[in-house]
């Protein structure tokens, strides 16, 4: 019998110090491997301070002597996420990065990783369909502000646009469609990707999110009071009515104007935020999985997968027909919502050949006054 324990931690925005507990529970409970799934890094001030984020989640990670297995989700920037992960990589040999190693065989079944994320929140690894952006290979992109995607290896036609102006950033593309080519054995297959796929269920879905919808295009103005304070206003409409609403709160000077369009999304928090200034941002509850990965899952036979992303729907796990699947029972389907470690949920994935069982961890009921 072939047996093998994962620790599973992804979603770390707000409390990489959380991470060293983490491991220290996780191997307690019999943790042989780990897994960081994603959202672990972004823009934190400084290009040092982002990189030394994601390096204080990377260190206790490497040192707790485990083989460990990361990829990029929403969040990460090209700037601080491989810098840092190949300077671990190279001084630790057991911390593999998924971009470099999507496919490892291990004791009895098959780890596939599938990195980055269809919805990045300022990041820059970007998970598409086979369908999307004229079926691009996986690799790195210059972006023009046409939405055109230019190989970097184009460094003579990027250089050009760049002179005049129109590039607008630079991304890599991770194509789904790698799946068809790493897939060798479904049934022992277990794939990693922040992002889950498709179900339609709100109630027991691992991809259920609360999320709010813009319903019109509006300004967001950052102003300065006669105190000195910083004041929010949301504008819609003639400037003139906006002139006199800065007129009325008192306002200055602006020192910001971002222009949300119609249908933008944001998350449940910034969206209640804003609500709260007046902006016209509709909340909602859905199923925001991808139905591409959905499709490529059913059409190669995955029926293992584990997710993250969706805050709301952690420590969620079903079958393909979102019927629920207990903890602990070993199963051959299985899509398991793992972690959001801000919260301090984690989990413990067993796999035994073909079958894998699923153990949601809430670390604070691991909180001892001897804890390190």
């Amino acid at each position: 019998m072939n047996e093998t324990v994962y620790g599973i931690i992804s979603d770390v925005h707000e409390h990489p110090e959380f991470v060293p507990f983490a491991v220290h529970v996780l191997k307690q409970l019999g943790a042989q491997k780990l897994i960081v799934n994603g959202d672990i890094g972004g823009r934190y001030g400084s290009l040092r301070d982002s990189q030394d984020f994601t390096a204080q989640i990377l260190a206790p990670l490497v040192e707790s002597g485990l083989e460990t297995f990361v990829q990029p989700g929403s969040h990460e920037t090209l700037d601080v996420f491989e810098p840092v992960v190949n300077y671990f990589t190279e001084r630790h040999p057991q911390l593999h990065s998924a971009l470099e190693h999507p496919f490892s065989e291990q004791n009895g079944h098959d780890l596939i990783f599938l990195p980055g994320s269809d919805f990045t929140c300022g990041g820059q690894y970007l998970l598409c369909a086979s369908s999307d952006k004229n079926e691009l290979p996986s690799g790195k992109y210059a972006i023009t502000i046409h939405n055109e995607f230019i190989p970097l290896k184009e460094r003579k036609q990027i250089e050009l646009l760049a002179n005049l102006d129109k590039i607008a950033g630079v991304v890599y593309v991770i194509n789904m469609s790698d799946l068809e080519r790493l897939v060798k054995r479904p049934e022992q297959t277990l794939v990693v990707c922040h992002v889950p796929p498709k179900f339609g269920n709100t109630s027991v879905g691992i991809d259920m999110a609360h999320f709010g919808v813009t319903n019109e295009t509006f300004d967001i103005c950052v102003g300065v009071d006669l105190d000195g304070k910083k004041r929010y206003v949301i504008h819609k409409g003639p400037i003139e009515a906006f002139r006199a609403k800065c007129q009325k709160l008192g306002i200055q000077e602006i020192i910001n104007r971002q222009v949300v369009y119609d249908g933008s999304i944001f998350p449940q928090r910034e969206a209640e935020s804003w609500i709260a200034y007046g902006a016209p941002i509709t909340l909602k509850i859905e199923n925001r999985g991808n139905v591409d990965l959905r499709r490529l899952y059913d059409e190669l036979g995955i029926r293992k997968a584990v997710s993250g992303h969706f805050h709301e729907s952690v420590h969620r796990a079903h079958d393909a027909s979102c019927k629920q699947v207990p903890e602990g029972a070993f199963t051959q389907e299985l899509f398991w919502n793992a972690s959001y470690l801000d919260e301090m949920k984690v989990g413990l994935l067993k796999t035994r050949d073909a079958n894998a069982a699923y153990r949601n961890i809430l670390l604070r009921e691991h909180l001892r006054f001897d804890s390190p």
